[in-house]
């Protein structure tokens, strides 16, 4: 066990006391505030530099963190909470290997602690070691089984390799372990669809929204009521959650809704209002409000001009409208780029090549550490870019100048670039620009889901598995359960064993490649 802490001094402990209380009504700055100038005349007190790390980690000031969890253990050298939390600071700040080292010694002496043998796991899971995180979360669940949190990320790593059948073993146990817990139900909805059951997967999923849910939002000034399912004597007001591919997804159910006679206001990022009112004319589309505030989404309703007979959240439209059960929501595209930008693309691109012209994204603005695995290296993109008769256009929305001129270097490739396109910020713009390619091939991410809704056929690429629904086609290729057009192409499920000289990255693309010609006829 850890050498226990000294005692702090009143004062500090007031301070404690005082931040504590700051910090349980959101203000987390302000706690922060509280307790440095402390440090000053108490540099050794470690419970103070614990503290400190805490809120500096929630605030997202990780090398702040670091640097208070480190002081901790040269006060307290067998600290494994501060271990620990040291752990995943590093993962954030991108130094993956003195994060597994130092998980490593940490699991040697935290075993007996249930939520330090769990952290040390999440931590190789967070790397993606996934057989080290296997390994550590079974030894947590052997000596502490009633964790319920452990099981469901055990579930989830198990979910992440292609091993559905286990996955939900371990899922439906971390649920009946805690059955209060939102994250291991969230976890259990999430096997549950990796394995293909999906309305039950959906049903389950409801418990993202729970009160006090990790991630679930806050909506302040909302006064209706949540829609039932009924009829309803006024507009039933689609509430936006999640990411822009998540909201882009989510509206593939939009015209069931219209279909079913139903008056309907929908909230979304400001960047997809045009597009959104140019595709849904008969809905009312206004601008979320939404802006994060730690690690939750506040939305304020104080201001609504007009006051709906309910709300729904949007990823809960196929669970109401009873969608997903034979087939994708959406079939084919259902939105409407802007005609004369797609035209003013269409004719750009054409002046450039005239062969098949596949959008292609392979990274993107999200460069949280933990996501690296969800990105290919340059090299492992070779069976994709040398495809004869194909020519690439760049749909990224972050700079891609280098990486374009690697790709021009090293496989002789001229990647077609649209710079005075704005694609983060103008979406009329990078909608239509996927609207003129004939395929895109994408890793996860926004412009995937745009791309399928806007009517492009789609390949979207994972590392692992996905636990987002899926049928099989005709021919046997997985089709995302929202947009039809869009094809996943995952390691752990169809696409076999990695390769000798490339592991699960290199078996996607080859298996992408395969697929593109065939999607082109160009076979």
């Amino acid at each position: 066990m850890p050498p226990k802490s000294p005692p702090s001094s009143p004062d500090v402990l007031s301070a404690l006391a005082k931040a504590d209380r700051q910090r349980q009504s959101g203000h987390l700055s302000r706690a922060i505030e509280t307790l440095r100038p402390l440090l000053e005349s108490h540099p050794d007190d470690s419970n103070l530099w614990f503290a400190i790390g805490n809120l500096a980690r929630d605030t997202g000031q990780t090398g702040d963190a670091a640097f208070a969890y480190k002081n901790v253990i040269r006060i307290r050298p067998g600290s494994v909470e501060a271990g620990s939390s040291l752990v995943h600071a590093l993962i954030t700040l991108n130094r993956p290997n003195l994060a597994a080292n130092l998980a490593r010694d940490i699991a040697k002496v935290g075993i007996l602690l249930p939520e330090i043998a769990q952290s040390v796991a999440d931590a190789f899971a967070r790397l993606a070691l996934y057989d080290e995180a296997y390994l550590h979360y079974r030894r947590m669940l052997c000596l502490h089984p009633q964790v319920a949190r452990g099981s469901a990320n055990l579930a989830e790593t198990l979910a992440r390799t292609g091993d559905a059948d286990r996955s939900l073993i371990w899922a439906e146990r971390a649920c009946l372990s805690d059955p209060a817990d939102d994250q291991a139900a969230v976890h259990h909805a999430m096997a549950l669809m990796t394995a293909g059951q999906i309305a039950l997967g959906l049903a389950e999923y409801e418990a993202r929204l729970r009160p006090g849910a990790v991630h679930a939002p806050e909506r302040r000034g909302l006064s209706a009521p949540r829609w039932d399912g009924g009829r309803l004597c006024g507009p039933l007001m689609v509430l936006a959650e999640q990411g822009l591919g998540d909201e882009v997804r989510f509206a593939s159910s939009l015209p069931e809704l219209l279909k079913r006679g139903h008056e309907v206001i929908v909230e979304c990022e400001p960047r997809l209002v045009s597009l959104f009112q140019r595709s849904f004319p008969d809905i009312r589309v206004r601008p979320h409000t939404g802006r994060r505030t730690g690690k939750n989404v506040v939305f304020d309703y104080r201001g609504l001009t007009e006051h709906p007979a309910a709300y729904i959240e949007a990823g809960s439209l196929p669970l109401m409208l009873d969608l997903l059960r034979e087939g994708p929501v959406a079939e084919g595209g259902f939105l409407v780029p802007d005609a004369r930008r797609l035209d003013a693309c269409v004719q750009d691109l054409w002046r450039q090549t005239d062969g098949a012209l596949v959008g292609l994204v392979w990274g993107s603005a999200v460069t949280r550490p933990e996501r690296a695995r969800f990105y290919p290296a340059l090299e492992q993109l070779r069976p994709i870019l040398t495809l004869p008769g194909v020519r690439f256009v760049n749909l990224q929305y972050v700079d891609a100048t280098a990486d374009i001129a690697r790709f021009r270097e090293t496989f002789g490739v001229n990647v077609i670039d649209t710079p005075d396109i704005d694609k983060r910020q103008d979406l009329d713009g990078a909608a239509a620009l996927a609207a003129a390619c004939d395929l895109v091939v994408c890793v996860s991410s926004s412009v995937t889901a745009m791309a399928a809704a806007i009517g492009t056929p789609t390949l979207e690429m994972f590392p692992e598995r996905s636990w987002l629904p899926r049928f099989a086609d005709a021919v046997g290729d997985q089709r995302d359960g929202y947009l039809g057009l869009c094809r996943r192409v995952e390691f752990g499920g169809e696409t076999g064993k990695a390769t000798s000289d490339g592991g699960p990255w290199q078996t996607v693309t080859e298996q992408t490649a395969r697929m593109i010609p065939r999607l082109l006829n160009l076979t």
